[in-house]
């Protein structure tokens, strides 16, 4: 099974009891929650790649899959 692709989701509900709605829909889409920032609007968490499609269906939520990078050490020949 693939690895969990880490995402960041902005929620755009209002009146802000929509919120717990938005939430919901997201884990029942397949987001495994981590942090729930209600006074940002930000739910952090992650799902499997498969279920991003549906994440970005979820009305209410503007899903972003965080990406990230590693540098090369600072004694390596690669720079």
């Amino acid at each position: 099974m693939p690895s969990k692709t880490p995402v960041s989701v902005l929620i755009e509900a209002s009146p802000p009891d929509r919120f717990e709605d938005v939430v919901a829909r997201l884990r029942a889409a397949g987001l495994e929650v981590d942090q729930v920032l209600e006074e940002s609007g930000v739910v952090l968490g992650s799902a499997a790649p498969d279920r991003l499609p549906a994440l970005r269906a979820v009305r209410g939520a503007t899903v972003e899959a965080q990406r990230s990078f590693q540098h090369a050490p600072p004694d390596s020949d690669v720079q």
